[in-house]
């Protein structure tokens, strides 16, 4: 089953943004959008994560279209202050595997699978999305690019 969604384009400074063309939206074939959207979408950190209410964060659309159980976007932005160790890694990988596990929960993908690994002055998510009919997709992320934190 092909999927198709809005095309997101990462632009120079690292953020993305739908493109137009023709007076309308591009569309494109896949889960890219999907997943750049689930792990990039802030979710709303818990009271144990943050203390104050007003810096937990979230993303509007989980106030308005609540899914039971879960919500949509990531706690990768609560990464942003962490140092680059293989227990930071390690906490990224499971963060976007919860971020992405409504993907197999609503029947999308039959499993979703998430690697890290350290990358020159930063380190790559390599996320695996595989379909019911035993197609992969992949999508990778890079962290931690450039950082005070990289050390």
């Amino acid at each position: 089953m092909t999927y198709v969604d809005l095309k997101l384009q990462k632009l120079a400074d690292g953020t993305y943004d739908l493109i137009i063309g023709e007076g309308d939206f591009v569309f494109t074939e896949g889960l890219d959008t999907t997943v750049i959207t689930s792990i990039l979408s802030d979710a709303r950190a818990s009271d144990t994560d943050v203390g104050q209410a007003r810096y937990r964060g979230g993303w509007l659309p989980n106030v308005e279209f609540q899914r039971a159980n879960s919500q949509l976007g990531s706690l990768l932005w609560l990464m942003e202050q962490r140092r680059r160790t293989t227990e930071s890694l390690n906490l990224a990988v499971d963060l976007t595997e919860k971020a992405l596990v409504w993907l197999v929960e609503d029947g999308i993908a039959r499993s979703v699978q998430v690697f890290g690994s350290f990358q020159g002055e930063g380190a790559i998510l390599d996320i695996t999305i595989t379909s019911f009919s035993g197609e992969t997709d992949s999508v990778f992320v890079p962290l931690w690019r450039k950082t005070i934190n990289g050390a």
